[in-house]
């Protein structure tokens, strides 16, 4: 019979030369998810001026795009948290790799400003799946290999920040959307 004071995570074996218990395609996925969806939501920046110019919008509603993002992500990461407690960590970022290309595809087919300032609010929900990350890395690392992998993750969005709005801006050459 188990204590009261047993933890599933002290049964676990870690591999001795990653430190993981998970195979490690499993933590390479964690990054992909994070690069793709950090490079949605910066891939767009670089198409919103001409977005507000053919919506005739006012500079208020050009910050409001921009700040549209970052209200929702940090508004819904403790809620994601919770989430990834209650339906699993796999399954919510998965969720985030769903709901951000949704997201994108809303973007890139706005009729007007508002269905833009939604998908953009939308986004950033899914944008707060970092959090959900890193919670995983500490399931899935040995505490000797937790401070490697976290500060790996902590580069993911910076490495996809300098691509997204370079690859945003190549791509706006064939039109907007």
């Amino acid at each position: 019979m188990r204590s009261l004071f047993w933890c599933p995570k002290m049964a676990v074996a870690y591999h001795p030369e990653t430190g993981l218990n998970v195979p490690q395609i499993a933590i390479w996925m964690v990054f992909l998810v994070i690069f793709l969806d950090t490079i949605g939501a910066t891939i767009s920046t670089p198409a919103l001026p001409y977005y507000a110019q053919r919506f005739g919008c006012t500079n208020g509603q050009i910050g409001y795009l921009f700040g549209a993002w970052s209200a929702t992500a940090t508004r819904f990461a403790p809620l994601m948290g919770r989430l990834a407690d209650a339906v699993g960590r796999r399954t919510v970022l998965l969720m985030s790799l769903i709901g951000a290309g949704t997201a994108a595809l809303a973007q890139g087919m706005a009729p007007n400003y508002w269905v833009l300032l939604g998908a953009r609010a939308f986004s950033g929900v899914w944008a707060a799946v970092g959090s959900t990350a890193q919670v995983y890395m500490a399931d899935a690392c040995s505490p000797a290999a937790l401070p490697t992998y976290l500060a790996r993750l902590s580069a993911v969005p910076g490495l996809a920040m300098i691509f997204g709005p370079g690859l945003g801006g190549g791509l706006s050459k064939f039109g907007v959307n």
